[in-house]
């Protein structure tokens, strides 16, 4: 257990000590959580990698990278590694940010084009929130007549009302829905 000097003894204890109280954290910007499990070591070879995906994903964060060059080897997640370098997750990625709303909270943006964007149909979509609320062509378990279905709201006292309290708002929000409604 220990030898005459209790040499074993502390190198142990400098383990345990050791680990409780130098925790690491995942090193790529998107996770930033503790390692408890799946760790790797990016070495040089690994940074570049990394620093090709974040150029490629146009993310901004090849300075974070540059500067852990000094601190190689650096520790990471494999999982989050993995998921940061992968084609199809750059892919993925960009395509989200692309249709991500950029100015407000309800999916409106200015940066849209016109032609980019789906156009507004009464009887399938949402008049608050523009999303499809009917979709026959979806497959389900559920068969269509079981369905509950979207109350249309079509008479001309409901319309007003809604024109007239969209209009109450003076926003953005009021002003996208007062444009969906049919005259």
């Amino acid at each position: 257990m220990a030898g005459k000097d209790g040499t074993e003894k502390q190198v142990w204890w400098g383990k345990l000590c050791g680990a409780v109280m130098m925790a690491e954290f995942c090193s790529i910007p998107t996770c930033g959580k503790q390692i408890t499990s799946d760790r790797a070591e990016v070495h040089d070879k690994g940074l570049e990698g990394l620093l090709r995906a974040s150029i490629e994903r146009e993310d901004g964060l090849q300075s974070v990278f540059e500067r852990k060059r000094s601190q190689l080897p650096v520790p990471v997640h494999g999982k989050c590694r993995r998921e940061y370098i992968r084609p199809c997750s750059i892919t993925s990625y960009k395509r989200k940010r692309e249709e991500e709303p950029l100015d407000s909270d309800w999916g409106t943006s200015s940066s849209k084009l016109r032609s980019r964007t789906r156009v507004f149909s009464i009887k399938e979509d949402c008049l608050y929130c523009a999303k499809t609320a009917i979709d026959y062509n979806i497959e389900t378990k559920i068969p269509r007549n079981r369905r509950t279905r979207a109350h249309d709201a079509m008479t001309k006292a409901t319309l007003q009302s809604v024109i007239e309290k969209a209009g109450d708002r003076h926003d953005e929000w009021g002003d996208a829905v007062r444009l969906r409604v049919p005259k």
